[in-house]
């Protein structure tokens, strides 16, 4: 019998820093893995990892949306049939067309199919609105047809049993596990630098695209001396912006545009930082929000149910589409080093709280693949 690892969806962000992790405690706990398949993406950071032959087999998931459809319905079938796989574990999905045979366990991580409550698609156009939509409903019905489903918080669980639906009986909560590839950076609590780290892509609902309108109203208000450092490049973010006048001083300024950072080097990002933003509408159990606890670095997040469940006293809470409260927090925050001071200190609490890279993984290894 073999078994199927699916990393297909996995293409950046922290959700591929934690496939990492989990690769990484394959090769230093030395397993036999000459019975375990992987299925990885064609495009991102796994899909140039060199892993050798010591897997029954690897495949890569096309990148194009159709082509990945005809992959998982007839190839990927077929593949399944070949190496004799009786389970499927997807890391982070919505599942794969299976067999009735084999069991289906999937970790979830689309907060977009759980929110239709969220403002996020209030500021979507039309076309693409709908397309999500109808993608959402794609994933709902691979979802419920998985043998069980893993989420990463009690909200997500509640969610997920909702607006699936599905057994809430049958729906584990894990979560995640901070980065290995992250150490505390020492964090300067007196410091009068004000760099803002936003550590995603350009996707809406991560709500980078309001920064303009932020270091605008930032200048505006006497607020001179700021940096949001920015994990995408430069043209990325300018096609982002829905302003039609952009005054590109603001952005040359004020802007730093790192691109896409790899997993192995997050710990030079958060050491240029001295707070890290997240204003996004949608998540489940940000590795950011992780990331921040283990080095040691203040948060200003988005007023969500997922970021309050979450993060608790150790972040400041923003409205993300109201461009006057996200400055007046940053300003308000910028230099108390009593309030960063325990914003870390909470931070380091909630960290305490989780199961490491190594426990984690042994529970889904154990507990969940070799199980019977």
């Amino acid at each position: 019998m073999a078994f199927l690892i699916d990393f297909g969806a996995i293409k950046s962000g922290g959700g591929a820093q934690l496939a990492f992790n989990f690769l990484k405690q394959l090769d230093e706990k030395d397993i036999d893995v000459s019975d375990v398949c992987l299925l990885l993406p064609s495009e991102g950071p796994l899909s140039k990892e060199k892993f050798g032959n010591k897997y029954a087999s690897i495949i890569y998931s096309p990148s194009n949306y159709f082509k990945r459809i005809i992959f998982e319905n007839i190839t990927l079938y077929r593949f399944i049939r070949k190496m004799n796989i009786k389970k499927i574990y997807t890391f982070f999905g919505s599942g794969l067309p299976h067999p009735v045979y084999v069991q289906s366990i999937v970790s979830v991580a689309y907060p977009i199919i759980c929110y239709p409550d969220s403002p996020y698609w209030k500021y979507l156009a039309l076309i693409p609105k709908y397309k999500k939509l109808l993608i959402n409903n794609f994933r709902r019905a691979r979802l419920r047809k998985a043998s069980h489903i893993i989420a990463e918080t009690e909200v997500m669980k509640a969610r997920l049993s909702r607006e699936i639906p599905y057994d809430i009986d049958n729906i584990s909560v894990i979560p995640p596990a901070p980065s290995g590839f992250l150490q505390d950076i020492d964090y300067d609590f007196s410091t009068t630098r004000n760099t803002y780290l936003f550590l995603s892509g350009t996707d809406p609902h991560k709500n980078i695209w309001r920064l303009y309108a932020v270091a605008e109203e930032l200048e505006r208000k006497g607020f001179l001396d700021f940096t949001f450092i920015i994990t995408v490049n430069k043209d990325n973010y300018m096609a982002s912006l829905n302003e039609s006048n952009i005054d590109e001083s603001i952005i040359d300024k004020h802007f730093k545009f790192l691109g896409t950072v790899h997993p192995s080097e997050i710990q030079t990002v958060y050491q240029q930082s001295d707070f890290l933003v997240l204003l996004t509408d949608l998540e489940s159990f940000s590795n950011n929000y992780m990331e921040s606890w283990k080095a040691g670095v203040p948060m200003i997040v988005s007023d969500r149910d997922f970021a309050r469940h979450i993060c608790q006293d150790s972040a400041i809470y923003v409205e993300p589409h109201d461009i006057n409260d996200v400055c007046e927090k940053i300003i308000s925050v910028s230099g108390d080093s009593d309030i960063k001071r325990n914003l870390v200190e909470s931070g380091k609490r909630r960290l305490s709280t989780l199961k490491s890279t190594e426990e984690r993984f042994d529970e889904i290894w154990v507990n969940i693949i070799k199980a019977d």
